[in-house]
């Protein structure tokens, strides 16, 4: 899925992180590689993010319901949901997995206001797939 060197991967990262900063007035504060393909990826200047959950929101096979139940069967604390806001269906499928996830007892927050509410350094250099302890060194 991906051909790019790791200098086109830098300056990609670092074109969307200007768009991004333009828009919102923040700086980004990690980075997940398309398709979870960090294999050719080195010297980024930011935590890798992963997920613990793939939701397959982008399978067209799958129903709203099996995308839902993918989230929620295997939701525990510290779990970092993949999903995609290209999808127009996925943005429906949030709207009702947010009030479930919720009458479970999570709160939902920002990968680095997980980390920092389980007091876990978040360095750059690291690749994280959840907040236990599951972190491998790049």
């Amino acid at each position: 899925p991906n051909n790019l060197t790791n200098g086109e991967i830098i300056k990609d990262i670092e074109k969307t992180n200007e768009i991004i900063k333009n828009i919102t007035g923040k700086n980004p504060t990690s980075y997940r590689p398309p398709y979870g393909n960090s294999n050719n990826v080195s010297n980024i200047n930011f935590p890798i993010v992963l997920w613990t959950i793939d939701s397959n929101d982008w399978k067209t096979n799958l129903s709203d319901e099996e995308v839902i139940n993918n989230i929620i069967n295997g939701l525990d604390d510290g779990h970092i949901i993949l999903m995609h806001d290209t999808y127009n269906r996925s943005i429906e499928i949030i709207k009702r997995v947010i009030p479930l996830i919720k009458e479970m007892g999570y709160d939902i927050v920002s990968v680095k206001e997980m980390f920092e509410l389980k007091e876990i350094p978040f360095e750059e250099g690291n690749k994280y797939f959840e907040t236990e302890d599951k972190k491998i060194k790049l």
